[in-house]
């Protein structure tokens, strides 16, 4: 946070984001550069700063997942229609995340005290529940993933901050049906944080 805490009041240094981007998704076994197809993302997050240094946040990460794939692992996967002699299938589906995240604002580590700076860099922790659906039904197996982010926070005024949130989110395998192998989603989200 770059305005003097307030300790002991639950009220204090809660603050309310917004944001907005692209999912990029990468599964095990798949080539990195032709399977990879961005789709939309968007997060809202309700936060509390319980010092200078530490603080946590619960949020929803919405959105859809997207890639090719060089089969039709599922029938629901992919784009309805005559496949005869197509070689490449687009996964598309809506993929909701509700995480909880452990912050730690390490621009104070360079910075201490500065009550007045207008940046900070804010790694974090997150953790939650995953799932993934098409518009018809659902697709794969619920669970959990979690992940590591970086917030790149600039201040506006006292109240409003712009950031750039870069996240990388770990995805067990049932989530895309692909038994005990991992798939990752790194997301690029911008927006507005409200203290």
């Amino acid at each position: 946070t770059t305005t003097q805490p307030v300790l002991g009041r639950w009220k204090d240094n809660i603050f309310v984001s917004v944001g907005g981007g692209a999912n990029l998704l990468y599964e095990d076994g798949f080539s990195f550069g032709p399977n990879l197809r961005p789709a939309a993302a968007f997060d809202i997050a309700l936060g509390k700063w319980f010092s200078p240094d530490f603080g946590v946040r619960l949020g929803y990460q919405g959105g859809g997942i997207s890639e090719w794939l060089d089969n039709p692992r599922e029938v629901l996967a992919v784009n309805t229609g005559d496949l005869r002699g197509v070689e490449k299938y687009i996964l598309e589906a809506r993929s909701d995340y509700f995480h909880a995240d452990v912050l730690w604002d390490m621009t104070n580590l360079i910075y201490p005290r500065a009550y007045n700076r207008i940046w900070s860099l804010i790694p974090y922790y997150h953790t939650g529940f995953y799932n993934v659906k098409t518009t018809e039904r659902k697709l794969y197996s619920d669970g959990y993933a979690a992940g590591f982010g970086l917030i790149n926070d600039l201040q506006v005024t006292p109240e409003l901050s712009f950031y750039v949130d870069l996240r990388a989110t770990i995805l067990n395998g049932r989530n895309l049906g692909r038994g005990r192998e991992f798939g990752y989603k790194g997301s690029v989200l911008a927006g507005l944080a409200y203290h």
